[in-house]
């Protein structure tokens, strides 16, 4: 049990610093969120309109494509080069 309660602080200090912007973003991406709202509050809800909008963006699956082949290409790369 020692071990554990050594290792505590370190897992929630951890888990608090990636857990809270993680959740604090997801909320935050489902409200039509700008400049106005971070100043004063108060944003309204978008349901999954913004992630609508993103999806049929043709420039963000240009940039998925891209990223896919940086990806497949640096790891052939590595591998190959070993």
């Amino acid at each position: 049990m020692w071990p554990y309660l050594l290792v505590a602080p370190t897992v929630l200090g951890a888990a608090l610093l990636l857990g809270y912007p993680l959740v604090r973003n997801l909320v935050i991406s489902f409200q039509h969120f700008g400049m106005g709202e971070l100043i004063r509050g108060g944003a309204i809800g978008a349901g999954f309109g913004n992630y609508q909008e993103v999806l049929k963006d043709p420039e963000f699956w240009r940039v998925v494509r891209r990223t896919l082949l940086w990806t497949l290409v640096n790891v052939v790369l590595i591998l190959g080069l070993g």
